[in-house]
């Protein structure tokens, strides 16, 4: 199903501006903030791009209430530059369950890509897999800037598969994800050519010129493996997940020679041009660790975002956070896979929990986004836009670093009375000025901030929102 909606059926509210005060005074705060009337999927996350003319893109997972089982569709909505306008809107899926992991834009096209139930998904002629060979599938899609599609395919074995991340790089598509498949599409050049454990990583390269399959390998040990995050550094695919297999593959460099305790550890690949890996490690404490997110610094350095239950996880000296507060706390750590060494790693949050979903560039300057579940000890800024905990189960959060000491930057909560979550942010090119894309189920977002909440049979829903937000940084 591929269904274009009329910008009008939308319901957007659109707050122009609200005046702050902090600690070093009035500042002048201006911000838009869409809400989306879309009722969204619990485990799904909003995610905010720009196209090189300006416009946004809007992308996530619904529930249609329209359908008997109540099955999630892909959203994909376009904006204009000052959020006025809603151009068109693009639901994607079929008659099962979809789900957004991923996506892009570049140039003239939107790239997304994610998981699949459906045996009727809207597949172009010329894709690696016109049927879906498993009962849950990956799947990869491309369209254009004004929403028609270009190229689908399905991406999987006969068991369960599905794609987290992916890359373009000139005429080749970078994927990488994890397969519970036997018999997942590998070439005859891979690396590893058969499942190992339960579960395995998987990457692929597309060529897009031709959309034919140049390179495919399994990635993993005995236990299971998790792929969350893809990167490019100097043209070399670099892949960081989670690792429970204790015989997990490791080059001679490697930070961590041997598994470090708990059910699950980190793990950080980077494969040469012809997939073989040039370097491999594990990283981790002695509980359990989880990727998150990676992004790729203008210095080529990596850096890692995820959350860790173990108080001996690497730290180094100059750290924001040296000991543990919670339960679990968020991690940020950089790595330079030339030297092959650990640059910075901390620890950040409070007494509970975090759970950081992006970290991205804003310029020069990293940033994590996600959500905490901490009422106190959380590292807050004097500058914060939001310094105390809003109530309700969870709020947002945004953590900015230095460029070049690491040191923090800026933190701030963003939330209101009941569950909030900040998925994705995006530099909008202008200085200090950024999107930020979540989802709320609070009746309203601090500091005048408007939020909607939608409800059905008594129950609240996950409601999406976009803000224009200015980070107080220099």
């Amino acid at each position: 199903m591929i269904q274009h909606r009329d910008p009008k059926t939308i319901f957007l509210l659109i707050s122009l501006c609200v005046f702050m005060l902090f600690s070093s005074g009035f500042v002048f705060l201006p911000y838009s903030t869409i809400h989306l009337d879309t009722i969204l999927d619990e485990d799904a996350k909003v995610i905010s791009l720009s196209d090189h003319t300006g416009s946004h893109f809007i992308l996530g997972t619904f529930i249609d209430n329209k359908s008997v089982d109540k099955q999630s569709n892909i959203f994909i909505r376009k904006l204009n530059e000052d959020f006025s306008k809603q151009l068109f809107e693009v639901q994607f899926g079929g008659s099962g369950n979809e789900y957004i992991t991923d996506a892009f834009c570049s140039q003239d096209q939107l790239f997304i890509c994610g998981s699949t139930r459906s045996i009727d998904l809207p597949i172009t002629e010329d894709a690696l897999l016109l049927e879906p060979p498993g009962w849950g599938d990956g799947f990869i899609a491309i369209f254009d800037l004004s929403g028609h599609l270009q190229y689908s395919s399905y991406i999987g074995g006969s068991s369960t598969d599905i794609c987290t991340s992916f890359k373009k790089q000139g005429d080749d598509l970078y994927i990488v994800g994890t397969t519970w498949s036997e018999d997942f599409p590998i070439t005859t050049d891979a690396f590893q050519k058969r499942l190992y454990g339960n579960t395995d990583t998987f990457y692929m390269k597309l060529n897009l010129s031709f959309y034919t399959l140049e390179y495919a390998t399994y990635l993993g040990g005995s236990g299971e493996e998790y792929c969350a995050a893809l990167c490019l550094v100097e043209d070399e695919p670099v892949l960081f997940g989670r690792t429970s297999s204790r015989d997990f593959f490791l080059t001679d460099n490697s930070y961590n020679q041997a598994f470090n305790g708990g059910e699950w550890d980190l793990f950080l690949i980077s494969l040469s041009s012809s997939g073989s890996p040039l370097y491999s490690t594990y990283l981790g404490g002695s509980r359990n660790d989880f990727a998150s997110d990676m992004e790729v610094a203008p210095d080529n350095t990596v850096y890692l975002t995820g959350r860790t239950y173990s108080s001996n996880y690497p730290i180094t000296p100059t750290a924001i956070q040296l000991n543990m507060n919670g339960l679990s706390d968020g991690f940020v750590s950089i790595f330079n896979l030339k030297t092959k060494t650990l640059l910075f790693s901390s620890f950040f949050g409070g007494d509970k929990t975090e759970y950081p979903e992006s970290i991205t560039f804003i310029d020069t300057i990293p940033a994590i986004t996600g959500r905490t579940f901490s009422e106190n000890q959380f590292p807050l800024t004097s500058n914060a836009l939001q310094r105390k905990f809003a109530g309700g189960w969870s709020d947002g959060f945004i953590l900015c670093l230095d460029e070049s000491d690491h040191s923090l930057l800026y933190a701030s909560y963003l939330g209101g009375d009941d569950r909030d979550s900040i998925d994705s942010m995006v530099w909008s090119g202008h200085p200090n000025q950024v999107y930020i894309a979540g989802r709320t189920m609070s009746s309203s977002i601090p500091s005048k901030h408007v939020s909607y909440i939608l409800e059905e049979s008594g129950e609240n829903r996950w409601n999406g929102f976009v803000m224009k937000y200015w980070l107080p940084v220099e």
